[in-house]
């Protein structure tokens, strides 16, 4: 029904906010109303206006296992945050968590206003802040089929897969074109063939530092090129570890790339961390990989 209001909840990294997104212009080009909730500090406050969704900013904490100050103060600013969701999902249709901490006061505002939720819950092990919400919703909404065990059989689950953004879903079908475009926007080579290393929107240290070494080792190869995506806090580092511009090797350092269906385009291999998000694009643009696995439990 058209005007129905459903609230999105959950960001911090581009992980939680790309699939939101994917959700969210379905659901609006099905004539729902989407209102995203997240922190201020992070990648949702610019992706999610961006897009052209409502949003609003809540403090969040992340819920940890060890004794702290940061464990002791996590719940009270959850039940906090809760009551300033009251009012954003009151009168909702339904409140989907996408995971994540900051989903953890807008599901507990929408119990206490009798808004239905649905988790969505992208990892093969769930994390700590969907197992602890499970029990409020009325279906958790599953990438892999083995996270259902974590979550008993009093709670409803459904396999759905991970939500991939449009822009990414073209690779599959439109690659050249966008291969074309990617190499004039990044400064690449038609002749050589392209690896694609990255970590996540935050990047990964390890995955960076084994790239510095990678890029000394091939150093003389004019064959071939690398897209070197490091996160924002890593860049400068990287960049006085690798080799010589001079140089065969090509390589083009990125410390965040908005536009990553270009260098999917263009990669003859990815190499990457395994989080969920990345395995659900570089699956959908059919690419070459090879990826660290990473336990992800928050």
């Amino acid at each position: 029904m058209s005007g129905e209001l459903v609230v999105i909840a959950g960001g911090g990294t581009a992980g939680h906010v790309f699939p939101g997104l994917a959700l969210g212009r379905t659901l609006r080009d099905r004539g729902r109303d989407v209102r995203f909730v997240g922190t201020e500090d992070g990648l949702e406050a610019r992706l999610v206006p961006a897009a052209g969704f409502e949003f609003h900013a809540v403090p969040a904490r992340p819920f940890v296992r060890r004794v702290s100050a940061d464990a002791l103060r996590a719940p009270f600013v959850a039940l906090g945050a809760a009551r300033r969701c009251r009012p954003l999902v009151r009168g909702a249709t339904a409140v989907v968590g996408m995971g994540g901490y900051v989903s953890v006061s807008t599901v507990l505002a929408a119990r206490r206003e009798r808004v239905p939720v649905v988790l969505h819950e992208q990892n093969a092990i769930p994390g700590l802040a969907n197992r602890a919400l499970a029990r409020l919703s009325r279906a958790v909404a599953l990438s892999f089929a083995d996270a259902g065990k974590a979550f008993g059989k009093a709670v409803r689950v459904e396999l759905t897969g991970n939500p991939v953004r449009d822009d990414v879903l073209r690779v599959a079908e439109d690659r050249d074109t966008l291969a074309k475009e990617g190499r004039e926007v990044l400064e690449l080579e038609e002749d050589r063939r392209t690896v694609l290393i990255f970590g996540g929107s935050q990047g990964a240290l390890h995955i960076d530092r084994a790239a510095v070494g990678a890029c000394r080792l091939l150093s003389g190869r004019s064959d071939l090129q690398i897209i070197l995506i490091t996160g924002p806090t890593h860049l400068d580092s990287i960049r006085r570890g690798l080799p010589s511009a001079r140089t065969g090797l090509l390589v083009r350092l990125l410390g965040y790339l908005d536009r990553m269906e270009l260098a999917y385009a263009c990669a003859d291999l990815a190499v990457s961390r395994s989080g969920a998000t990345t395995m659900a694009e570089l699956t959908v643009c059919g690419d070459a990989a090879s990826s660290r696995a990473r336990m992800q439990r928050q």
